[in-house]
């Protein structure tokens, strides 16, 4: 009976060990995903700053001619 019982404790210890070993590898890929959203909206805000610098640069030289 001690046998069964342990044997069907350690089944759902493992069965446990996964159910949190997928949340923890959904979680981590959810994680990597903003990351790199994050990523690329940095990039986008310097193109995007970099580009208001380059109209202000030219206004600013047609105003001058």
């Amino acid at each position: 009976m001690e046998d069964a019982q342990r044997k069907v404790d350690e089944e759902r210890a493992k069965a446990d060990r996964e159910v949190r070993w997928k949340a923890a590898m959904v979680e981590a890929r959810e994680q990597a995903l903003q990351a790199q959203f994050a990523e690329v909206l940095r990039e986008q805000a310097g193109d995007w700053h970099e580009a208001m610098l380059l109209r202000a640069t030219a206004t600013h030289r047609r105003a001058d001619s």
